[in-house]
């Protein structure tokens, strides 16, 4: 069951959206000639059909953060508090659930009991909606490491072996055998 947390508003004052991000990542990037993937077109064309249905889903107040280091678990592990919050703002719910299930399972199979613990049941579409956001997580990670690595006076790989790992994530999900029945699921074309 997906319930609000304690406290937290109705309204947040703004839409987060993983998509704008991404298209200011490629913007910033083309500005000052940042590197990117060879194959960033083919990424970029494989996401533009889930900005429709996923920004179509009803919107929550989120925090936008998939950090696991940012859970804090009370001493019974009944209790959860979030922190950071710097990306909050209005969201499917899905996109903090699949971007938290993205960082802490290695496998879509492992996913699929905390997502229905979480949802209390496991509803298909959301779950979905949850595998399509945690692919557009990645990508936008991944492009603003490559931008913000570019600037940075530290001229260390971290930057790019960060962006490197979040593309490859993204890329694994954009060639599963089931990405495109995910869309059809979440309610977009494929």
């Amino acid at each position: 069951m997906i319930r609000p947390l304690r406290g937290a508003p109705g309204r947040l004052a703004h839409r987060f959206d993983a998509f704008a991000a991404i298209d200011r990542a490629m913007a910033r990037a083309h500005e000052t000639g940042t590197a990117l993937p060879q194959d960033i077109g083919w990424v970029l064309s494989l996401i533009a059909p889930l900005r429709g249905p996923l920004l179509a889903a009803p919107t929550v107040p989120c925090r936008n953060d998939g950090s696991s280091s940012n859970l804090l678990a009370g001493p019974e592990r009944d209790d959860v508090l979030l922190v950071d919050f710097d990306r909050a703002g209005m969201n499917d719910p899905m996109f903090d659930l699949g971007v938290l299930l993205a960082e802490i399972t290695d496998f879509e199979a492992d996913m699929v009991a905390p997502a229905t613990l979480y949802m209390g049941g496991l509803d298909k579409a959301a779950f979905a909606r949850a595998r399509l956001w945690s692919i557009v997580d990645d990508v936008m990670h991944a492009l603003e490491a490559r931008v913000t690595g570019a600037a940075s006076v530290r001229k260390g790989l971290e930057w790019l072996k960060y962006s490197e790992w979040r593309m490859m994530r993204a890329r694994l999900g954009l060639t599963h055998p089931q990405f495109e029945e995910k869309i059809r699921i979440a309610g977009g074309q494929s």
